[in-house]
């Protein structure tokens, strides 16, 4: 599969979270933590709602680059959001934590199949904690 075909499917879900682009039955994996998930419900329920609406706020993503290559699509950006939730057991603080994300997807035909995703968590503890 061509690199340019790669990034049409990985686009959406890089850009928008857009869960079309994920399989019905992807599996994604925090690295940190060592959990994984599968299916659409279950990424949407789990890392997307962690940061991205249930334990931080404006979760943007200020400096974006990506790749693609054969079956793999590869995104980083910085994270930046305030603390509004509980995240791995601390209450909501209203610090705003910035971190690098990775995110590395196999990529089939019409979906992203799997994903990688990697974060400092221990970075982003420390600056909750204050």
């Amino acid at each position: 599969m061509s690199a340019e075909r790669v990034q049409q499917v990985a686009e959406p879900y890089f850009r928008g979270h857009d869960l079309h682009a994920l399989a019905p039955d992807v599996v994604s994996l925090d690295i940190p933590t060592g959990r994984e998930v599968q299916g659409r419900d279950a990424v949407a329920d789990g890392m997307l709602a962690d940061f991205w609406g249930r334990s931080f706020e404006g979760g943007g993503q200020l400096t974006r680059t990506s790749y693609a290559a054969d079956g793999t699509a590869v995104m980083e950006f910085d994270f930046v959001g305030r603390h509004i939730g509980t995240f791995h057991g601390i209450a909501a603080t209203g610090q705003t934590v910035t971190a690098k994300v990775c995110i590395v997807a196999t990529v089939g035909q019409e979906h992203i199949e799997r994903e990688h995703i990697y974060y400092p968590l221990a970075h982003i503890l420390k600056q909750l904690h204050g």
